[in-house]
């Protein structure tokens, strides 16, 4: 089995700004094909993905939340869906993830894969 592509997807810095202001076409088709994602919080990620406009109805679409409360331990796990072929798409909180903040350990995690 191929494993599934992990993105690293922008997220508005303020609410008051229209997503399509700040998210290249490209990467607002690629965040409404994803319906799992890795999160900081996801009432924001709910938010943020509505205001994109998805497709999908938010109780069909699957977040895991890793904010700096998530044991170190566990953020392998947070991988499977990618592990089982799923494509899977990771915000975090304000900007791209990976850079400052708890995505950059699940990175690290993929890499290690």
């Amino acid at each position: 089995m191929t494993a599934g592509r992990l993105f690293l997807l922008p997220a508005w810095l303020s609410e008051d700004t229209p997503p399509a202001d700040v998210v290249p076409p490209a990467v607002m088709a690629r965040i409404h094909a994803l319906d799992t994602f890795v999160v900081e919080d996801a009432k924001s990620a709910r938010r943020f993905l509505a205001a994109c406009g998805h497709p999908k109805p938010m109780r069909e679409i699957a977040m895991a939340q890793l904010n700096e409360h998530t044991p170190k331990g566990q953020v392998a796990a947070l991988l499977a869906p990618a592990l089982e072929g799923r494509d899977l798409g990771v915000f975090s909180e304000a900007g791209v993830p990976a850079v400052a903040d708890p995505g950059a350990l699940l990175v690290a995690e993929a890499h290690a894969c």
